[in-house]
């Protein structure tokens, strides 16, 4: 996408998508052609902060450009296939394997990772067409198990999913699919379980703003759904040369990564002049295979380069897939040259960060912290370049090989990488049988909901949000869990105040459980009076309880568990137990803090 491309208030359904994001609960699936804006609304949505939030991807490459951990990481999944159900009975799956029960029973997160699953309000998968059925299954597992909500999809956590199904597929090996398909209908995301039952919103990003030609724009349509003509054909081959220019920019997109490297490393030594290395400098956890730039860049004057990053300057001097030539290169730096453009850029150094998110237990918030970092200058030699690679890039001149096209969409990724049709060079003619569509990815477009029934969707969807947020400030189910988690740890203290300690603790969770029967009741007056728009009453109502329970159940429960840190100044060896009921002590007082947050501000 086109480093330019600003938040365009009157793109409707990109501004109606952000809606469905922050003012509702609704799972969404948010998908567009290459150059409609995806990553923007991700960066977007993002910076708002508006939700306790965390961003996945597939795959380490995909994360750290995204921002975010792997699914595998966040969650703890293992890594191979599973299979969905009570498939395999208790322990008795294949091997290589794992079912509800083995998954469950193996995983191994921290007290603090569970904290962090029930504090989630948004969960956002970036490039989501790779994330294979079974993965999606799994996390909808994880998540009621972890958050104890077993009556919503996802354990109640709302789901953000991007990504493109026409273009790039889910890979699943030969003997993974050859036991999934026992269980699924295909690897794709959305023949997972739980989307079949409960389907997002599909919303698709209609505005193109990388191509401009409507001609070229129309049989880029027609090229990602299938239904390509003779014409749309006759019009690409058009571009087909037997003799493809060399050294005017152009980058070729081939199929596979041998061939991409093999035409790098010849292009590069025909070059005179000194080669010039550049080792990345990597801090804390990194992994090998997930580094989104060389190791090592090896460059000559004269080299054909392509920027992997945005700049962050303003105004922007290149963006992601920007083409140029290496006009000097020495051990203290690197500068690129245009077509056309008088000035050369002198690259900066670029740190792409992997993080991890943590529960900032102060602020009750998620948080992003940084576990390793890798920085290097964000080029990569650009005679030619993986198709797979490409995705996300901006082209303007680019040499297509993709006669060898192999999976379903390739075609279309490779094309719609370029601005213009005039940028386009064929290395071999087409045919119909390079432009590779999965019919189960068509039959999923199908359930896109058109634009005014989003905007109904959207109205009832906040109605509901409101009703369940209210619903969850008012509920004390965590607080009933958390602190039912840490009475095995006080009562086993053989040191301290025992017996007034487990008293303490009864009386807090009986308390607690007594203002939960009166929180389940009020719900549903909430989704009553909400249903029935009574909101009047509602609010009436919301005053009431707010009142009651900061009166009637948490002062007097914190006035409780104040006394007892007196109790336990005058004991020895209760360092533990005094950090336990500060926490209790912390709990009550969030809740406190957020049904007070309820009220009216009182006006000056």
């Amino acid at each position: 996408m086109s480093a330019t491309f600003e938040i365009d208030t009157s793109n409707s359904v990109f501004q109606k998508a952000l809606a469905f994001v922050t003012d509702t609960q609704e799972n969404l699936f948010l998908t567009g052609k290459a150059g409609t804006g995806k990553t923007t609304f991700l960066r977007y949505i993002r910076g708002l902060g508006k939700k306790q939030m965390a961003i996945v991807a597939p795959t380490g490459v995909a994360a750290m450009n995204a921002g975010g951990e792997t699914i595998h990481s966040f969650l703890q999944l293992p890594l191979g296939p599973f299979l969905p159900g009570n498939s395999g009975g208790f322990g008795k799956h294949r091997e290589g394997t794992e079912d509800k029960h083995s998954l469950l029973a193996n995983l191994k997160l921290r007290d603090t990772k569970i904290k962090l699953l029930r504090r989630l309000e948004l969960l956002v998968i970036d490039e989501v067409s790779m994330v294979r059925a079974d993965v999606m299954d799994a996390i909808d597992l994880v998540l009621r198990h972890v958050r104890n909500n077993y009556l919503f999809p996802f354990g109640g956590v709302q789901m953000l999913f991007i990504g493109d199904a026409f273009q790039l597929p889910p890979v699943a090996r030969e003997e993974e699919w050859g036991i999934l398909r026992e269980y699924y209908a295909s690897p794709y995301f959305f023949d997972s379980h739980v989307l079949r039952q409960y389907p997002p919103v599909y919303i698709e990003l209609k505005k193109i703003y990388r191509q401009k030609e409507q001609t070229f724009i129309d049989i880029l349509n027609r090229v990602r759904g299938g239904d390509v003509s003779i014409q749309d054909i006759a019009i690409l081959n058009e571009r087909y040369m037997a003799e493809p220019p060399r050294g005017e920019g152009h980058i070729v997109l081939c199929t596979h990564n041998h061939i991409a490297d093999d035409i790098n490393t010849r292009e590069l030594a025909l070059l005179e002049g000194t080669t010039h290395k550049f080792e990345a400098t990597t801090t804390g956890e990194i992994n090998a295979r997930n580094i989104p730039a060389e190791q090592i860049l090896q460059l000559k004057r004269g080299a054909q380069v392509m920027f992997i990053k945005n700049d962050l300057q303003t105004p922007r001097r290149y963006y992601n897939g920007k083409i140029g030539t290496v006009a000097d290169v020495n051990s203290s730096g690197i500068w690129v040259a245009f077509e056309g453009v008088e000035e050369r850029v002198q690259v900066p150094l670029e740190k792409w960060r992997n993080v991890r998110y943590t529960l900032d237990r102060q602020a009750s918030r998620i948080t992003e912290e940084e576990v390793g970092s890798f920085t290097q200058f964000p080029l990569r030699l650009a005679w030619a370049v993986t198709v797979h690679k490409s995705q996300g890039l901006t082209l303007e001149k680019a040499i297509l090989d993709i006669n060898r096209s192999f999976a379903p969409g390739q075609a279309y990724v490779a094309l719609s990488r370029c601005t213009t049709l005039q940028g386009i060079v064929l290395r071999s003619p087409l045919v119909n049988d390079n432009i590779m569509v999965d019919p189960r990815v068509i039959e999923f477009a199908r359930s896109e909901q058109e634009e005014d029934e989003l905007q109904h969707m959207l109205d009832d969807g906040a109605r509901r949000a409101a009703s369940l947020q209210l619903q969850k400030v008012f509920s004390f189910t965590d607080m009933i869990a958390t602190i039912t988690a840490l009475r095995p740890d006080i009562a086993k203290r053989k040191t301290g105040p025992k017996e007034q300690n487990m008293l303490l603790m009864d009386k807090v969770l009986t308390g607690l459980h007594k203002a939960q029967d009166t929180a389940t009741k009020f719900g549903r007056q909430i989704d009553q009076f909400t249903a029935e728009r009574r909101d009047d009453e509602l609010q009436q109502r919301k005053q009431a309880a707010v009142t009651y329970f900061c009166n009637e159940v948490l002062s007097p429960l914190l006035i409780l568990v104040e006394a007892h840190f007196k109790v336990l100044d005058e004991q020895p060896k209760v360092a533990k137990q005094t950090r336990t009921f500060k926490e209790m002590k912390t709990l009550l007082q969030i809740k406190e803090k957020d049904l007070l947050q309820l009220l009216p501000t009182p006006v000056e």
